[in-house]
């Protein structure tokens, strides 16, 4: 929104004082406007030009030049770094995404000046990604289950920061109200997922992270349960990997065009193609993040097994080695899974 606000040229008041010999005396005032313009000539309106809301990290700036006096950009609330601070159409850096910055457009002749605000907006980019695990799935349903949520074994907190995932470009860290995890149905929480937007010029380049939520249809969504996953990097072009505690992750092996600030990325079509010979599972015609990787490390294999032998009987949140994520490792766990799936490899870089 404009906002055009004027300040008023000063006024200087000047009094003349006679006073005559013959006991009669008189005052006289004179008031003399000072239109405080070096020009002589009145101020044009200031205009800063329209709002402006976008993802990418440069603004330019759409002010009208004056026709008398001179102009000149400042920051007037928010953090913004301002190119050529004289130069209407000037470029904008430095506001941080997810963030708003309000500049003044002030046009000033001699000690006269008029000015017009205008708010600069920098959305974050949203990717609205569907991915299926493996070992909660069921091909029956068509669903994931969501037994770690019934039994009250899915964290407010994100836990791949404990589990020494490396976060990057403002991600990790990310809590939940509890409230979050009563949803019940399809939109309801199997388990907290990772994803990655990746460099397209290096696609092992981890450029920002984040920590999301993964609901019963495959739908992966923001901490409030509902909303795309939103990322604070610039509209882009970015290779994209998803990430889970124990399943193998994959990333895509082509760029995802995100240029437009959203996009969407369904991994369990086959249109969507991912790098590696093992990246994904078939499993009655969609595609699934492979069970079993308990150490992360793209295997599935010796070392797993003897994790899954260190957890045998326990039950609880986070247990690397529940497989089908129903919060218990049994032999459910080893025979659905492990055994189906030892030997497979998959090298998201």
């Amino acid at each position: 929104m404009i906002m055009i606000k004027k300040i008023i040229c000063p006024i200087i008041i000047i009094l003349l004082l006679s006073i005559t010999n013959n006991n009669n005396s008189f005052a006289q005032g004179l008031f003399i406007p000072i239109s405080g313009s070096t020009s002589g000539q009145s101020l044009t309106t200031a205009n800063a030009g329209a709002d402006i809301t976008q993802s990418l990290p440069d603004f330019m700036m759409n002010a009208t030049p004056p026709s008398v006096g001179t102009g000149q950009w400042s920051v007037l609330s928010g953090a913004a770094t301002i190119t050529t601070p004289n130069a209407a159409t000037t470029t904008v850096t430095g506001i941080a995404a997810g963030t708003t910055a309000t500049l003044r457009w002030t046009v000033t002749d001699g000690s006269c000046s008029v000015y017009d605000d205008v708010v600069l907006t920098r959305t974050k980019i949203l990717l609205s990604a569907k991915v299926i695990l493996e070992g909660a799935y069921n091909a029956s349903t068509g669903k994931m289950n969501d037994a770690l949520r019934t039994n009250n074994y899915i964290p407010t907190t994100e836990p791949y920061t404990a589990l020494g995932f490396t976060h990057q470009g403002g991600g990790g860290g990310e809590t939940i109200n509890a409230s979050i995890l009563t949803t019940t149905g399809d939109d309801a929480i199997v388990d907290w997922i990772f994803v990655e937007l990746r460099s397209k010029n290096n696609p092992a380049t981890v450029l920002a992270t984040r920590s999301g939520l993964l609901q019963r249809d495959g739908d992966i969504v923001d901490i409030n349960g509902t909303s795309p996953l939103s990322f604070n990097v610039a509209s882009d072009q970015y290779y994209i990997a998803i990430r889970h505690r124990n399943h193998i992750g994959f990333r895509t092996a082509t760029t995802l065009d995100i240029s437009s600030g959203n996009a969407t990325l369904n991994t369990t079509s086959s249109s969507v193609t991912t790098h590696g010979n093992s990246s994904r599972k078939t499993i009655s015609g969609i595609l699934a993040m492979y069970a079993g990787d308990t150490n992360l490390d793209g295997s599935i294999d010796a070392n797993d097994f003897r994790n899954f032998r260190q957890q045998y009987g326990q039950s609880g949140a986070n247990r690397t080695a529940d497989f089908n994520l129903n919060g218990d490792v049994d032999a459910n766990d080893l025979n659905l899974f492990f055994r189906d799936n030892y030997g497979i490899f998959n090298d998201i870089n």
